[in-house]
């Protein structure tokens, strides 16, 4: 097995993750938590979903406005 390819290729898809579009992934997120989201709450617009990188370290915040919880029913008391 050649063990260069292979350091060659993890180096390759390292850079790539690194150099990824921030804002991208923002909006990749929004669009797989949005059905989520709204299964459960009935929101007036859309979801936000914001991105900071601080010390290395990728802050993401999804700010919504909700109007209401949807029915989720419930268990009974016992």
């Amino acid at each position: 097995m050649n063990y260069q390819i292979m350091e060659n290729r993890l180096a390759s898809v390292l850079q790539r993750n690194r150099d990824m579009d921030p804002q991208h992934i923002c909006e990749v997120l929004k669009g797989e938590l949005s059905p989520i989201i709204r299964s459960f709450i009935d929101l007036e617009g859309d979801i936000k979903v914001r991105y900071r990188e601080e010390d290395k370290r990728m802050h993401f915040w999804v700010e919504m406005e909700a109007l209401r919880f949807r029915p989720c029913g419930y268990l009974p008391k016992r």
